[in-house]
């Protein structure tokens, strides 16, 4: 996403994190016309996804802490984030399956 930002930037257009993770999510399971099983957290669909930590790196967690909206963090997300962001990775789960404790 990062790199989708610097060249629609440099080409003069703009890629919102909110469109970008858009594009990541459910855009790209419709284009591949897979969003009726994948792509978002709808009851029953099939879902690969990350839990993201705003905290991973001490850059990160302060420029989280001068965040007010989803669209910020998320822009932090997309701009800052690397491997070490990721939190936990779950595979091959159903949206609604989740026990409490998972």
């Amino acid at each position: 996403m990062d790199e989708s930002y610097k060249v629609c930037q440099l080409a003069g257009q703009s890629l919102s994190p909110l469109q970008a993770f858009y594009l990541a999510t459910l855009g790209g399971a419709a284009a591949l016309y897979l969003d009726d099983r994948i792509g978002n957290f709808d009851v029953g669909k099939e879902a690969d996804f990350v839990v993201l930590d705003p905290e991973a790196t001490p850059h990160l967690a302060r420029r989280m802490e001068r965040t007010t909206t989803l669209a910020e963090r998320l822009f932090a997300f997309m701009i800052m984030g690397d491997d070490r962001a990721v939190h936990a990775t779950h595979v091959a789960r159903r949206a609604g399956a989740c026990s409490r404790g998972d």
